[in-house]
């Protein structure tokens, strides 16, 4: 059997058992920028907004940010975050309880300016609602 027939077979067997997979949840595990909103000149999304949007619309997105949580770089787990934050308030208290206490650095872009923050500063800005406008505001939302 070749290797896109086995790939076939394993994809119709995972589709059968109800495992659901977006091909954005992968974009933002391995995403190294967190930015929202027109970020761009011509008002574009970044990459990042534009794969938690996607995921947002499954009807399995909270199951796939939770998932995001254990294994996303830094600036996926801040997507994963404020996903959850928007789609249900209740998982997004858990996750940030469950959460590492980690300090790592990650790129962030606002209003066209990429600055280097810690994990935890931006963490604390999705917690006092710093991204909920921006993000729920944006015309592609």
């Amino acid at each position: 059997m070749s290797r896109l027939h086995r790939l076939l077979v394993v994809a119709l067997i995972l589709s059968a058992g109800g495992v659901c997979v977006s091909a954005a949840t992968p974009h933002l595990e391995r995403t190294q920028l967190f930015a929202l909103g027109g970020i761009y000149k011509d008002g574009r999304i970044s990459d990042g907004e534009r794969a938690l949007r996607a995921i947002l619309r499954k009807p399995d997105a909270t199951a796939q940010l939770e998932a995001m949580l254990l294994r996303a770089s830094p600036a996926g787990r801040l997507y994963a975050l404020l996903g959850l934050r928007l789609r249900n308030r209740a998982l997004y208290a858990r996750a940030l309880q469950t959460l590492p206490k980690e300090d790592a650095e990650v790129a962030v872009m606002w209003s066209g300016i990429i600055r280097r923050a810690s994990f935890q500063a931006v963490v604390s800005e999705i917690k006092h609602g710093k991204y909920d406008s921006s993000a729920l505001s944006h015309p592609a939302w």
